[in-house]
């Protein structure tokens, strides 16, 4: 009667945990954990490594025999060897010369020639600023290509030049190019458009085809009076220059009303006695006169670097 059933022999029996039981039968308060750990550290013992943690060997190419790290020392440099006086250091094998850069740079030679040859044809040396116009040319062709604005000017100006040498067919081939090179830059209604198809309508009067020299200059006069107020000078040029054609045409009064804004404008804007404003003048004191003595003068502008220098006569 008083003996215990015997435990199943399936069943575990869970043996009793020693080192969390107390003597007197009872749990004793569990302290955290850090706690503990700290105590270890005080009592100057070590928390033995982790299995999982990787033991580092010891570099033994910087350890000394006496078991200590010698002071690292900087590290200098490899001395260079000594220049020889007078002689160059010679290119590095994988050095790359970099060719200049001609579309930020553009070719000095050739802007010298195109100005000396714009003070040639002033001073009426024009073979030799042909020359010069010519070689100016086939550099920037050779440069820069078929349309860019630096050709379309140097055309312009050989044109110019041309039609001075009475070589107007030539002249009207260079023009026609340059026309169609700027509008291919520029678009229909710039000032430069405006200028190259001023220069090839009054090559075509000077040739007689008066109708297609109209509608140029209509055109031009047009897009500059988009770009430009009444009163500016590029107005009152292109006035002037569409005022001599219609009188060739006999349109008199529409003519004479154009010559007079013109005048009014130059007045305006540079004074009595500015250039443009005597040319004007002439040009209206011979639209009065029954049989004038001196041909009109027209109002062209002739290209040069960076921007575009002024001629006064019918070219």
């Amino acid at each position: 009667a008083g003996r215990a059933r015997p435990p199943r022999a399936s069943a575990r029996v869970r043996p009793p945990d020693l080192r969390r039981r107390s003597p007197h039968g009872c749990d004793p308060p569990q302290q955290p954990r850090q706690a503990a750990s700290t105590a270890r550290r005080v009592a100057g013992c070590a928390p033995p490594p982790r299995a999982s943690a990787r033991v580092r060997p010891p570099d033994l190419r910087r350890r000394s025999p006496h078991g200590c790290d010698p002071p690292q020392q900087p590290r200098q440099a490899a001395p260079r060897p000594r220049r020889v006086a007078g002689r160059a250091r010679p290119p590095r094998a994988s050095a790359r010369v970099r060719p200049p850069d001609l579309r930020r740079r553009p070719p000095t030679v050739a802007i010298r020639r195109s100005d000396l040859a714009l003070l040639l044809q002033d001073l009426g040396e024009l073979s030799a600023a042909r020359v010069l116009f010519e070689q100016a040319l086939a550099s920037a062709l050779q440069t820069y290509g078929d349309d860019h604005p630096t050709v379309a000017t140097r055309r312009n100006n050989l044109a110019l030049l041309l039609q001075d040498l009475g070589k107007l067919p030539a002249a009207r081939v260079l023009h026609e190019q340059a026309l169609a090179s700027n509008r291919k830059t520029y678009g229909d209604d710039h000032p430069t458009v405006a200028r190259a198809r001023n220069n090839l309508a009054l090559l075509l009067r000077d040739l007689g085809e008066l109708p297609a020299a109209r509608i140029l200059l209509e055109q031009a006069l047009a897009s500059d009076r988009k770009t430009y107020s009444d009163d500016h000078p590029e107005i009152a040029r292109g006035r002037n220059n569409l005022a001599l054609l219609l009188r060739d045409l006999g349109e008199l009064p529409a003519a004479r009303v154009l010559f007079e804004q013109a005048l009014a404008a130059l007045v305006t804007t540079y004074g009595d006695d500015h250039a443009r404003v005597a040319t004007v003048r002439r040009n209206l004191a011979a639209f009065d006169e029954p049989t004038p003595s001196a041909s009109p003068l027209s109002l062209t502008r002739r290209s040069g670097r960076p921007g575009c220098r002024r001629t006064l006569r019918s070219r």
